[in-house]
């Protein structure tokens, strides 16, 4: 699986975002720095300031409009908006095939699993 990751917002959102592709790498993932040419594209979310949650709700978009096209396969958006805004975000874009906020981390692996 090649994956393509979007990490937006604080340097803590930098750490997750390794720290998930690390275990993915581990799992078999690619990392490719193309969302056009993932399988998978993966948005680390912001939560905090309008513009931050802005810039990931329109990162989340694009993303689903690769999937829409053909271009991926799926679309999994994680971090502090889902966090904050799950419910609202899955009645939104439900074209994302997976919402995970990091208080779900020790159940992402098996949800990653089964949504991609």
């Amino acid at each position: 699986m090649k994956l393509a990751v979007i990490s937006l917002g604080c340097d803590k959102a930098t750490v997750d975002s390794e720290r998930l592709v690390g275990e993915l790498v581990g799992h078999g993932a690619q990392v490719t720095p193309e969302a056009n040419r993932a399988d998978v594209v993966l948005i680390n979310t912001c939560g905090f300031i309008d513009a931050a949650k802005a810039e990931s709700i329109e990162a989340i978009l694009d993303a689903t409009k690769l999937k829409v096209d053909g271009a991926v396969k799926a679309v999994v958006a994680v971090g502090c908006l889902i966090q904050r805004y799950q419910r609202e975000l899955e009645q939104e874009i439900p074209e994302v095939d997976l919402y995970l906020g990091f208080s779900d981390r020790t159940g992402w692996s098996r949800n990653w699993h089964d949504a991609v």
